[in-house]
């Protein structure tokens, strides 16, 4: 039976391969080398479950609603739901988006008024910076192009971060709403995300405004580089898919601002 592997530990990085290709995997050596981590997974193209008989696993349903389950692709475990997953060429953008999100949800539930997103910037995971921009102009600190595809441009999807600001009422500070919300998408590991609970959490004397420089790409980046050293092509012969430049577009900081 054509099954997903249940432990999402196991799935950070799952290949949806086709019948052939799994035959391939099995017998040659490369491929099992290379797919020796046991935070790889696979999963077998079935043309018949995708489209006519539809799997009840409900990860497997979402794959399909999202038409991610397609053959030949390399998915990316998303660092906070470990049951949704991302074509690996759009992972980096995809998931930092989705963190950025979840940073304006912890400040709504801290009481903001305000959230601002300043400045947005790139590096390699050299620390080399290859683009900085704020809310006034992009300034190219080296050559930038090609690492993240689709259809936006690298400035543009710089840009759409920007206006990922948000404005509140204001309210209460629901410190074990918040609290949850952090373990919940497993982020008490960006200090930034627990300070701010912490500062807020201080009804003596509450902070009212806050700046902070976050990193919203820092949770994917193992899942990242688990898939960037797949090559289907040489594994299987298959047709190269987009390419991920991964070593260009490795960190990606958000300046923001708070206001309470």
């Amino acid at each position: 039976m054509n099954e997903l592997e249940a432990n999402p530990y196991k799935r950070r990085v799952l290949l949806v391969l086709r019948e052939h290709e799994l035959e391939e995997l099995r017998s040659s050596q490369e491929a099992k080398d290379l797919l020796a981590p046991d935070e790889i997974s696979y999963y077998k193209y079935d043309e018949d479950q995708v489209y006519k008989n539809p799997p009840k696993n409900p990860i497997l349903l979402d794959l399909i609603e999202k038409d991610l389950l397609r053959p030949g692709k390399i998915l990316v475990q998303n660092p906070f739901e470990m049951d949704s997953y991302g074509f690996r060429e759009e992972a980096l953008p995809q998931f930092a988006v989705r963190k950025n999100y979840l940073f304006l949800e912890l400040c709504q539930l801290l009481g903001a008024k305000k959230v601002e997103v300043s400045q947005v910037d790139i590096a390699t995971n050299d620390s080399k910076a290859l683009a900085s921009v704020s809310a006034h102009a992009v300034t190219p600190k080296g050559k930038i192009g090609g690492g993240i595809k689709g259809k936006f441009t690298t400035q543009e999807k710089l840009k759409n971060l920007l206006e990922m600001g948000a404005t509140f009422e204001g309210g209460e500070a629901q410190i074990d709403a918040a609290r949850k919300l952090i373990y919940k998408y497993k982020l008490s590991q960006d200090e930034n995300f627990m300070n701010l609970l912490s500062l807020r959490s201080n009804s003596n004397n509450l902070v009212r405004e806050r700046s902070l420089k976050i990193n919203i790409s820092s949770e994917s980046r193992r899942n990242i580089e688990l898939a960037a050293n797949i090559d289907m092509t040489s594994l299987f012969g298959a047709k190269a898919e987009a390419s991920m430049e991964t070593e260009g577009y490795f960190d990606v900081e958000l300046l923001a601002h708070v206001v309470f």
